[in-house]
């Protein structure tokens, strides 16, 4: 018990380790270096309120909302040395890529058609072993995909024949490139230094140019289950806050975006729903119905509405 005690003592976010004991032998927490946010990793502010708790690696983070910029954030950073193993092994399967990211990738393609001609420069940043990438090469895009992993990269180099660029927005953004569009899919909320990225995309896409971002439209739905759990009464050793994936850093507001895409010195920022992740068979069958329902809703309501799980924000200068 002592060693348990000491774990939950010296991992975050554990006010009253005693209490979670128990929960923590039965799941092996381990000791993993983490630190704990005093401030909005955004704006610095200090004004936020929680709206959940949820464990991972072996962490008890919370979920807050900052009162000042409007971001929603993970109060926990582990260190840079677990989120670089952790990315190392995440996402390789092909399978993954080649079939449940099927219908996002065709719907990017196709917005990409409508609107840039043939040979337009485009940066897939964060774009994993290059499935993205090499279906918009094949559609006539000048495509160069970056990510993090080298071995992702080097996948995208040696089966694709892609070029690649390993490392973060900051370190190619420094390096000068400038490309028409960027596309950044599920990708910003694992940045770690979100002004620093902000100002990055804003020096990367070229005038005129564009920003694609993917990411997740499950805000309501949570702030709606935590009011549910707080009607419960006191308390518990909440283990997840549902529908937030705890490999996630941020929550993004429309609010939010939009404020900071026009101080990047972005404009025309357009709200689309994106199709879900989907399996083979009856799955994909849904999954198209279910994005087919969306997109009459955000026609119905000029935008007003967009009920997908994930949606797309295009911006443009």
């Amino acid at each position: 018990m002592d060693d348990v005690l000491e774990t939950l003592r010296l991992n975050c976010g554990f006010d009253e380790p005693e209490r979670w004991v128990d929960i923590a032998r039965r799941y092996e927490f381990r000791r993993v270096p983490a630190t704990r946010l005093a401030s909005c990793p955004d704006c610095g502010r200090e004004r936020f309120e929680e709206i959940g708790r949820y464990v991972y690696y072996s962490q008890l983070m919370r979920l807050q909302h900052c009162r000042n910029c409007d971001l929603v954030f993970s109060d926990v950073r582990l260190n840079r040395s677990t989120l670089g193993a952790h990315f190392e092994a995440a996402y390789k399967s092909d399978q993954y890529f080649e079939v449940r990211r099927a219908l996002i990738f065709r719907r990017v393609r196709n917005l990409l058609l409508e609107r840039f001609p043939a040979r337009t420069r485009v940066l897939d940043a964060g774009g994993g072993k290059g499935h993205l990438a090499r279906l918009l090469t094949e559609a006539g895009f000048s495509v160069t995909l970056n990510d993090r992993s080298t071995e992702a990269c080097a996948h995208a180099r040696e089966v694709f024949g892609l070029p690649t660029l390993v490392g973060d927005l900051v370190d190619i953004a420094d390096g000068g490139r400038r490309f028409e569009v960027v596309l950044l899919l599920d990708v910003l909320y694992y940045l770690e230094e979100l002004p620093r990225a902000w100002e990055a995309l804003g020096r990367l896409v070229a005038h005129p140019g564009a920003l694609m971002l993917r990411v997740p439209n499950r805000l309501w739905w949570i702030r709606r289950w935590q009011q549910v759990v707080r009607g419960l009464g006191p308390r518990r050793l909440q283990m997840r806050v549902r529908g937030f994936n705890p490999e996630h850093m941020y929550v993004f507001t429309a609010q939010y975006l939009r404020s900071r895409l026009r101080s990047a010195g972005f404009r025309n920022v357009r709200v689309l729903p994106s199709p879900p992740l989907s399996g083979p068979g009856l799955q994909r069958g849904f999954a198209r119905a279910f994005d087919a329902t969306c997109s009459v809703v955000a026609r119905l309501t000029g935008g007003a509405v967009v009920a997908s799980p994930s949606r797309f924000l295009i911006a443009e200068r």
